[in-house]
């Protein structure tokens, strides 16, 4: 949360808190990152910030994606505010316009839920596939998104970065390549 508040929200996050005393579990992450999507269910907004601990946080968060142009144009459908180097889609072009500040990655590729942001099309739509599917949140998100036709928009550069810390569930470490603290739309 300290490191939360030094940036420009002027609210603190809702926060879901795994209060579960055995080990961490990918199934058990998964059911907690539901009750994180339920949670935001219970707030009408266009769009939900989802964001996981141990992160790092870009100081103009809130006034960059409020200038992100697929947020200003309502056509985000689902986005990542950290990029631990995902694979742009071969077709992509969006990425050589640096004034749109994002590229497209397939939902093949995709991993690493640390800042997702959903449309509330997106948020409906995940609560109500969750369990058509059986794998780590991040994955899920990507196997939903992939059942709408959809891409996920990556933000550039990365407005959050990973701390590297251990993973509670034995996963492998990785941090963003692009995570700017400072940058600013």
């Amino acid at each position: 949360m300290q490191r939360w508040r030094q940036g420009d929200w002027d609210q603190d996050p809702v926060v879901v808190v795994d209060d579960q005393p055995d080990n961490a579990t990918p199934d058990r992450l998964t059911a907690n990152a539901r009750r994180m999507v339920d949670a935001a269910a219970e707030f009408e907004a266009d769009y939900y910030l989802l964001i996981e601990d141990d992160l790092l946080f870009n100081f103009n968060l809130r006034h960059n994606l409020l200038n992100w142009q697929p947020l200003r144009q309502g056509r985000l459908w689902l986005g990542s505010l950290y990029n631990p180097q995902l694979e742009v889609v071969p077709d992509d072009t969006s990425w050589a316009l640096r004034p749109s500040h994002h590229f497209l990655v397939a939902p093949a590729h995709y991993y690493g839920a640390q800042a997702i942001v959903l449309s509330r099309k997106a948020l409906e739509s995940v609560r109500a596939a969750w369990e058509l599917y059986r794998s780590p949140y991040d994955i899920r998100l990507a196997e939903i998104a992939h059942s709408h036709g959809q891409y996920i928009l990556m933000h550039t550069p990365s407005l959050v970065q990973h701390l590297p810390v251990a993973s509670t569930w034995g996963g492998c470490q990785h941090r963003a390549v692009d995570f700017d603290p400072f940058y600013r739309a």
